[in-house]
């Protein structure tokens, strides 16, 4: 009965909040200093090859975004504060969907779905023991 509840909840959180940063954001583009950036959508590409598209809050991630790393591992979702925090979707360096769902902390919670890398289709698979989407919090541009 529990896991069914969870597939529910999981269900109803994918059909009613869709991750389209491009179209939902109704925020101003994002100007100057990225350390001030506040209340606006832009794009930073930080020294270390990260790219960060989405809202910025306080010179941070904050809402709605895109990071895609140096390896082209990449997450689409919600950041709280430059953490990858809420729901969101965390996708390998191949493009594949690993898992869909909740994050905290910047890590995947048992509140999703992970999917195998062979095939985008929903699977038993474990968790992997680290994310190659860094953890860290990013603060001022990264």
């Amino acid at each position: 009965m529990k896991k069914r509840n969870q597939f529910f909840i999981i269900l109803i959180f994918t059909i009613f909040l869709p991750l389209k940063v491009e179209t939902q954001s109704k925020l101003p583009k994002c100007k100057g200093d990225v350390t001030k950036w506040n209340n606006c959508v832009g794009t930073y590409k930080a020294p270390t090859k990260e790219v960060y598209f989405g809202e910025w809050k306080s010179g941070t991630m904050h809402g709605q975004g895109q990071l895609t790393i140096k390896s082209g591992a990449k997450y689409i979702g919600q950041f709280r504060m430059g953490v990858i925090e809420g729901m969101g979707k965390l996708y390998d360096e191949s493009g594949n969907l690993t898992f869909k769902g909740e994050f905290k902390n910047s890590k995947p919670t048992k509140n999703g779905i992970y999917y195998s890398t062979s095939s985008s289709q929903p699977s038993k698979a474990q968790p992997p023991k680290k994310s190659a989407i860094v953890t860290e919090p990013r603060t001022g541009g990264f």
